[in-house]
């Protein structure tokens, strides 16, 4: 059991209002990190005196009715793990209790600020731990599980017990939900509708001590809650039931529906169902709402004073506690899945599509997902409810390229061809085998040269086909066909500082890398001495940094090649072991991403986290894992640097998080300096971050009197202090001047900030 104090980012508006007018920051501090997360797809919700809370896959979020605010919450501030399952709120100990589809649970108080992380559940031997529902009786919950009833003690902080092999014959029984009437505790389960006595003589871990009741029909029950004496079943495809005293009376609420929740609040029974939200009033009469906003209602509630709350699996948050029915929730991604990140013109694009592990599609439609000024826009062909930009209908998207001399994007899709978007006009192009020489759908990748010409890579061609396509600016395509099985299946595809083409293989399909040059002079590099000399031929990566050196990652770790541009004249090449504390560079590791900052540094995804080396990989800087930090999970798909903020973006298999670094891509002149935070606030624990340096200037910090007080150098275009002298000694409150010198040697005043201890 662990204990965190938790804090949160708080969203403040007036009132409730659709996304595209509810914006995170802009900027975050330097070394502070952020999630960007998924919200519309919210999946359960409570309330509290103060919050109604709400869950989707993974996200979560509330909304504060005293400062008619939206906050999010996350690992950022403390919260343990990621992949939501149920939360329910305990008014009199004042929880939120938080449930993970791993069977990890957070217990966090709202009044002391502070989570209870508990982990029984876990790591116990049950394979399946996704909790389904959470059924409150005093101080214990009664967990459902998909092997039985995990009996959670909220004052100890301890599962006290569990009920497994409760099924026929003591089988393992799947449990959905669970009520409590009578002394008894009923649940919806797998194998049907269930009782078994609360009574303290009775010992519940016996299967024979359960008994199973005879509903009109026994499978499909799903949901559940008890009023007063009576069990109300849900049973999908069916009706609702009230079950009393032996028998069993049909609701005729809405017969054939698929039932997602069922909750006793304040006397009531409010049961959500496929576009409608209907409430069992305690006078037995039942009041159904329906609305363009109720879409896919999972969980609602019913306030005190009767409005309606509902965790919309489309909508987020969907309430009518302004008079009318809205929605509302975080800006967030479309979807929880990240294929592949790439920078430009200030954005970072996210793709949501890709491939399977054997390259076969994902027939994933959820498109792309721009960030821009603290916001997100989701742009896919599918979605009409969310606001999401309407593009063509293309699937499983896998690489991203930028023309900034025709201000244009490409994107390459698994199945569908080539997306155009042109920026000037807002207008997407769909360029296939009906307007182009691509006879194939399964584009994998493509790069944009220093002239403009945009390069394809088709995935799984026949030998003899062309596997690399050019169009130039002008429009013409021109084919390039190799004479190697493995260049039939090229995957990523860039562009080294002479725009030679290098492309890394499928490593099931022949593997290495292929680099040829628009005459198509070509070779493959591979594991044989002097024709590449790599580590393996699983290259999952490969990234040009600002020396013109082509560092690659493979299964085996980290292989540089220096001077990559020289690659095709050469006889001879054997690709350079990178040595760290006196070994390989991650030897043994599954490199799966390399991305350069401005200061030439190498961040590294692994699947066992992220390393951030310096410019030659002999030292370490920074090293984050998902148990070290808020990255969401260890298995990195893809890094990507917003230039000009420094903030490092990481694709993981759970969601996209980003940290604000300490290294820009550096400008020519100091002409667009920026010192923040300015003022610098009493109590600060940060740094003083001085952005748009020339690149790795030196800087030197003066007190008013032109005494040193600090001096270091850019990593690109930024450089850090701490506020502490080389004695070590805090600043005192005053104006500082920032000089810097640049690469000829000149010194000037770019900036001052005022400190305020």
């Amino acid at each position: 059991m662990q204990r965190f104090a938790f804090f949160t980012l708080m969203i403040k508006w007036g009132f409730l209002m659709p996304l595209c007018l509810i914006a995170q920051n802009t900027d975050i501090a330097v070394g502070t990190w952020r999630t960007h997360l998924t919200y519309h797809n919210a999946q359960s919700i409570t309330e509290s005196e103060k919050r109604v809370y709400v869950a989707s896959a993974n996200g979560l979020f509330f909304y504060d009715k005293i400062e008619k605010s939206l906050g999010i919450l996350s690992k950022i501030d403390g919260l343990s793990d990621i992949s939501f399952s149920k939360i329910t709120y305990h008014n009199t100990l004042k929880i939120l209790i938080i449930t993970y589809q791993n069977g990890n649970i957070d217990l966090l108080n709202e009044e002391k600020n502070e989570i209870i992380n508990i982990r029984s559940i876990l790591n116990s031997r049950f394979e399946n731990k996704k909790i389904n529902h959470i059924l409150l009786s005093g101080n214990t919950a009664y967990l459902s599980m998909p092997f039985g009833v995990a009996v959670l003690d909220l004052v100890r902080t301890e599962i006290r017990e569990t009920y497994a092999n409760i099924g026929l014959n003591g089988s393992t029984n799947v449990i959905y939900a669970g009520a409590i009437a009578k002394d008894s505790l009923f649940l919806a389960s797998e194998q049907g509708f269930m009782v078994a006595s609360l009574s303290p003589t009775t010992n519940r871990l016996d299967f024979r001590n359960w008994r199973f009741l005879a509903p009109p029909q026994r499978t499909n029950i799903r949901t559940m809650a008890a009023r007063n004496t009576s069990i109300y079943l849900g049973i999908n495809g069916n009706d609702i039931f009230e079950y009393n005293n032996g028998t069993f009376r049909s609701l005729n609420l809405k017969k054939g529906s698929i039932y997602t929740d069922i909750s006793a609040i304040n006397n009531q029974i409010v049961i959500s169902l496929e576009n409608q939200i209907s409430v069992l009033r305690p006078d037995n009469s039942i009041q159904n709402f329906t609305n363009p906003k109720i879409i896919r209602p999972f969980q609602s509630l019913i306030d005190a004073n009767g409005k309606i709350w509902s965790a919309d699996n489309a909508l987020g948050l969907v309430t009518d506690t302004n008079g009318m029915f809205e929605n509302t929730y975080p800006s967030g991604t479309y979807s929880p899945q990240s294929f592949r990140l790439r920078y430009f013109d200030n954005k970072i694009i996210c793709l949501g599509g890709g491939y399977t592990n054997n390259y076969l599609p994902n027939n994933n439609l959820s498109g792309f997902y721009v960030f821009e000024n603290g916001q997100w826009t989701n742009y896919n062909g599918v979605d009409k409810l969310i606001a999401s930009v309407d593009i063509p209908a293309l699937r499983d998207f896998t690489d991203i390229a930028y023309s900034p001399l025709d201000n244009r994007i490409f994107i390459t899709s698994f199945q569908d061809g080539l997306l155009e978007w042109n920026l000037q006009n807002n207008q997407f192009t769909v360029i296939n085998a009906n307007n182009s020489p691509l006879r194939t759908g399964r584009l994998s990748g493509c790069t944009v040269d220093l002239e403009g010409n945009l390069w394809v890579t088709l995935h799984g061609v026949r030998l003899g086909e062309p596997s690399v396509y050019r169009r130039t600016r002008s429009g013409s395509w021109q084919p390039y066909i190799f004479n190697s099985f493995a260049a039939t299946n090229p995957l990523e595809i860039i562009t080294d500082d002479l725009s030679n083409l290098w492309v890394r293989q499928s490593p099931d399909l022949g593997g290495g890398i292929l680099v040829f040059d628009k005459q198509n002079r070509n070779k493959t590099l591979t594991t044989e001495p002097r024709r590449g000399g790599l580590n393996d031929l699983n290259v999952r990566c490969i990234a040009n940094d600002k020396q013109g050196n082509m560092w690659i990652g493979t299964d085996a770790g980290i292989r540089v090649i220096f001077d990559a541009s020289s690659v095709l004249d050469r006889a001879n090449i054997d690709a350079s072991v990178v040595v760290f504390e006196s070994r390989e560079l991650l030897r043994g590791e599954a490199v799966t991403s390399i991305e350069i900052d401005g200061g030439n540094r190498k961040w590294i995804g692994t699947e066992k986290g992220v390393w951030l080396f310096s410019a030659d990989g002999s030292t370490l800087i920074n090293r984050f894992t998902a148990e070290n930090s808020p990255l969401l999970s260890n298995k990195i798909i893809d890094i990507e640097i917003h230039d000009q903020t420094g903030e490092v973006f990481f694709a993981t298999d759970r969601g996209l998080v980003s940290y604000r670094g300490t290294a820009t891509e550096a400008n020519n002149s100091f002409s667009t300096i920026k010192v923040f935070p300015n003022p610098v606030p009493p109590n600060f624990s940060g740094v003083v971050t001085i952005q748009g340096l020339a690149s790795n200037a030196s800087i030197k910090i003066t007190d008013v009197s032109g005494k040193l007080v600090y001096e270091t150098s850019a990593n690109g275009g930024t450089a850090t202090w701490d506020g502490r002298d080389y004695n070590n000694i805090r600043a005192r409150t005053g104006v500082y001047y920032i000089f810097s010198t640049n690469e000829d040697g000149t010194e000037s005043l770019v900036n001052k900030f005022v400190w305020i201890e």
